[in-house]
């Protein structure tokens, strides 16, 4: 319910719990995440030191969905998005590491 209704604190323990990645569940983290990247898009009007703290702390989270539920194309819309905002940022850096890891962690 959480995640169909983007309570963005989801990230911050999903991969923390244990959960089963039953379809219901790996179908609405997908969403979750496609949606979460739309709204951030809908209202960025400049490039940022920053990708969003949702993102940004729930990194092992995002792992949790890559790994269990598979998410290639979300993965995809988070780089791009996370391409989009200011390359020398620290925490934009840090984020796409985390990204690329995950990545290779979950053969993505």
């Amino acid at each position: 319910m959480l995640l169909q209704s983007q309570q963005s604190d989801i990230l911050n323990y999903l991969g923390d719990i244990e959960l089963q990645p039953t379809p219901e569940l790996c179908t609405a983290a997908r969403a979750y995440l496609r949606r979460a990247v739309e709204e951030r898009r809908k209202s960025q009007t400049s490039p940022n030191p920053f990708v969003g703290i949702e993102f940004e702390t729930g990194l092992n989270s995002i792992r949790w969905i890559a790994k269990n539920c598979g998410c290639p194309r979300e993965l995809d819309q988070m780089e791009a998005y996370a391409r989009a905002q200011q390359q020398d940022a620290p925490e934009v850096k840090k984020f796409l590491e985390g990204l690329q890891a995950i990545r290779t962690d979950a053969g993505q």
